[in-house]
């Protein structure tokens, strides 16, 4: 379930131009997620460690060049800016930057490189990956190794990171599973509009509630409430947007997400309706699934699963259950 924050570390940054060369100095903490917001490379070249990468073209695309051999080029022949330099790196070992290749746009991926001279005469050009129009955002950071790159996981899929390392020149890829940013909320799900109404529940109690459930019925809560406050429509027709989304009153927060989503290229349309009911008293969490059905009704007991069994649910959460099952409206407190 979305709804955490990731805050950017703030970073000093200084750009000393000799003779129009770009040369960086960042005075960066270690551990710092980049900032996209960097120079553009002039014409007149970078500066990597001792040697100048100057401007040329391979195949008709802008191309950074190293004694007229080619090391990263733009994604196309138009992108503005066409290199971006985002930070360094300089150790004992090497001199380094980060760079954004291209600019992401409709139908145009950009792409991260790390660039850098080991020794006198050399240069050399690593790929991270790439960022594309309608995925998530990843995750571009420096810290103790170098830099990482890091796609964000979901709770239904890992993703990839990739570590470039200052020590050895080495990228190495790894796989990143999803883990709830600890003592984070959810209210980024509700409206501050009523603040007495945000519930203050923990995501690790989210999960952990979630954790428990049958194999089968945790993958279905998990991906019909990911994008939860993203209505349920793209697939087939749009469902009723009253009945899905987040509402909280004094007793209960309510979770209601249908497996239909087409988020910018995350497509899913084949998954089922979820229901999960916090209790604010009693602190404890209520799930029922059910295949995604068109009116909103989950009356037929044979196609619903339900934890824990209804006779075990609190009152509060078996008045939400009852007009879940009889495709009464959510009155939602937030909305994309």
């Amino acid at each position: 379930m979305r709804g955490q924050t990731m805050s950017k570390n703030k970073r000093r940054s200084t750009l000393s131009v000799a003779a129009a060369i770009l040369t960086l100095s960042f005075a960066a903490p270690v551990n710092a997620v980049i900032d996209w917001m960097g120079p553009e490379v002039p014409a007149e070249g970078l500066r990597v460690g001792s040697e100048l990468l100057e401007w040329g073209s391979n195949e008709g695309i802008p191309t950074l060049m190293h004694k007229g051999q080619p090391v990263i080029r733009s994604t196309n022949s138009y992108a503005k800016p066409t290199f971006t330099a985002l930070d360094t790196w300089i150790s004992t070992e090497t001199s380094a930057v980060i760079l954004q290749a291209g600019t992401t746009a409709t139908k145009d991926c950009s792409v991260i490189y790390v660039v850098e001279s080991r020794q006198p005469g050399l240069v050399s050009a690593h790929g991270l990956g790439e960022i594309c129009v309608a995925f998530s955002m990843p995750i571009v950071e420096r810290n103790e190794q170098g830099f990482l790159f890091s796609n964000p996981p979901s709770p239904m899929n890992e993703a990839t990171a990739r570590q470039w390392h200052a020590r050895t020149g080495e990228v190495l890829a790894s796989r990143v599973r999803f883990q709830p940013e600890s003592h984070s909320t959810m209210t980024k799900l509700v409206s501050i509009d009523r603040p007495e109404l945000v519930e203050p529940l923990r995501n690790e109690e989210f999960f952990a509630s979630v954790s428990r459930l049958p194999a089968l019925q945790r993958d279905q809560v998990l991906t019909a409430l990911w994008e939860v406050t993203a209505g349920c429509n793209g697939c087939s027709g749009n469902a009723d947007q009253a009945l899905y989304g987040v509402a909280i009153d004094e007793r209960t927060a309510t979770y209601s997400g249908c497996g239909w989503y087409m988020d910018g290229a995350r497509v899913n349309c084949r998954s089922s309706d979820a229901l999960a009911v916090w209790d604010r008293q009693r602190g404890t969490f209520y799930f029922a699934t059910d295949e995604h059905r068109r009116d909103g009704r989950h009356d037929d007991p044979a196609a619903l699963t339900v934890w824990p069994p209804s006779q075990d649910w609190s009152p509060a959460a078996q008045e939400r259950f009852e007009a879940w099952k009889e495709g009464r409206a959510l009155l939602t407190t937030n909305r994309k």
